[in-house]
């Protein structure tokens, strides 16, 4: 379903992204882990096609977006459902509204298949009855919940999670991390996660991806990963303060 090859990226001066390839199976569940600053979010935009690489390509099923106009990648992104991090919810909308944002634009239905739809995703994330309220009146975890149903109203093929429990409590982030495997399943779709939750990553992922200096140096199974004997992986799942993982490479 998404296939990197030799993926550069640069900001400024600095080298982000560098020879990143990675390969994600239709309906898997993949993770991103890796030190703040590794480049574990800048990747995830690019699958998106929010951000444009300096050179690679980035295959969403058989369309290689890096090539693209912006009009075949506006195409493609209908495909993929996202949720950001804290929400990002709009402000000014009811949640009815936001989730309902990119049915109204893009999709050719009447008002009763919408309120349907909206109906249907709420529920499926364990909010039905919110539309009338406005994201003021949720808290974190709900506005997670309501963005996590805004991602899946057009029914992508893929969805993509931006640290979807940083900031919650550990029950809520258990109940988040109930909801993501719940959809996986109930939707089939192919999941990609960045975070820093180690025990949400090796809970709920098929593989998982170890982004370090801008490259991805360990990609396995949960156990593979708990079981690597390379001295940065050790280190970071086991939160050690003394290792080949330095200030430097923290941003």
């Amino acid at each position: 379903m998404i296939t990197v090859r030799k993926l550069e990226y640069t900001s400024d001066t600095k080298k982000v992204l560098h020879d990143v390839n990675l390969r994600i199976e239709t309906g898997e569940t993949v993770s991103i882990m890796g030190v703040s600053g590794s480049g574990k979010t800048t990747l995830l935009k690019i699958i998106a096609g929010l951000v444009c690489p300096d050179s690679g390509q980035v295959f969403i099923a058989k369309d290689d977006i890096a090539s693209m106009s912006e009009d075949d990648v506006n195409k493609v992104r209908r495909k993929l459902g996202v949720v950001f991090q804290y929400g990002a919810l709009f402000d000014s909308l009811t949640v009815y509204d936001n989730v309902a944002f990119a049915l109204k634009r893009y999709a050719d239905l009447s008002k009763t298949e919408i309120d349907d739809i909206v109906e249907e995703k709420l529920t499926l994330v364990g909010l039905p009855g919110t539309q009338k309220m406005m994201p003021s009146q949720l808290s974190g975890g709900m506005q997670k919940r309501v963005g996590m149903a805004r991602a899946i109203a057009m029914n992508p093929d893929v969805l993509l999670y931006d640290e979807p429990t940083s900031g919650l409590d550990p029950v809520m982030t258990g109940i988040i991390d109930d909801l993501m495997d719940e959809m996986h399943h109930k939707l089939g779709v192919t999941s990609v996660i960045v975070s820093h939750a180690l025990p949400s990553i090796f809970r709920i992922s098929d593989r998982i991806a170890m982004l370090h200096d801008g490259s991805i140096m360990a990609f396995g199974t949960p156990d593979e990963i708990k079981g690597s004997d390379d001295p940065i992986v050790r280190q970071f799942i086991r939160g050690e303060s003394k290792g080949p993982i330095q200030p430097g490479h923290i941003a």
